[in-house]
């Protein structure tokens, strides 16, 4: 295992796979995906791709100067995927930079500790966000069914 963390681009965070990571107890992938993409589009990042058990985003082309066509400022892409467990899910996640123009393929470069911790940070409320919305609502909260709008 240690040889694989030398070509790391970070030291290892105090996860189990050393990488961005939570788990999840009592939700499903699907569930953990739709949380992640509705979070990344009510903070202006692009979904470039989504799954059951997988979502890229990417930030908005708006928010990124492209200098010229053949060199482009590189677009963040974070990645999250999924895995079943009983009972829980594991969610990793990964942060790059995103290069993608007219004269290049698309291609990637892994980003720094930083990010990963940052990443970690943004797993860990994803943890709350869920256990949010298992929470049940008190009756008196809800709207009584014959009650009009």
């Amino acid at each position: 295992m240690s040889l694989l963390w030398a070509c790391s681009p970070y030291k290892p965070l105090a996860t189990p796979s050393g990488r961005p990571e939570v788990t999840i107890e009592g939700v499903t992938c699907p569930e953990v995906v739709t949380a992640l993409a509705e979070g990344a589009l009510d903070q202006g990042w692009e979904i470039k791709e989504q799954s059951d058990v997988a979502l890229a985003i990417v930030e908005k082309y708006e928010k990124v100067h492209l200098s010229a066509q053949e060199s482009p400022s590189p677009l963040v892409m974070l990645v999250f995927n999924c895995i079943s467990k009983p009972g829980c899910v594991r969610v990793f996640a990964n942060s790059k930079k995103y290069y993608s123009s007219a004269t290049q393929n698309d291609r990637t470069e892994q980003t720094t500790e930083r990010h990963a911790q940052g990443l970690q940070q943004t797993l860990d409320s994803l943890v709350s966000v869920l256990a949010e919305r298992k929470k049940p609502h008190p009756a008196s909260a809800l709207p009584h069914p014959a009650a009009k709008p």
